[in-house]
């Protein structure tokens, strides 16, 4: 349940760095773009790690 809400939480951060993005065409403000991407990237992994512990524990389930 806790990896299914930050992939919604990483679907709304990739919604604010498109907007980030059409800003930064507009404005020339690269930075505030790439600090947004760097910030999807980090919950992109935290994410994958989330859906690899989330296996790892219904494996052990399984197992039992």
């Amino acid at each position: 349940m806790l990896a299914q809400a930050a992939w919604k939480d990483l679907n709304a951060k990739q919604s604010e760095y498109q907007a980030a993005i059409l800003r930064a065409l507009v404005t020339g403000d690269q930075e505030a773009a790439e600090k947004i991407r760097q910030e999807a990237h980090d919950m992109l992994d935290n994410c994958f790690d989330m859906n690899a512990e989330a296996a790892r524990a219904q494996m052990t389930i399984l197992k039992r």
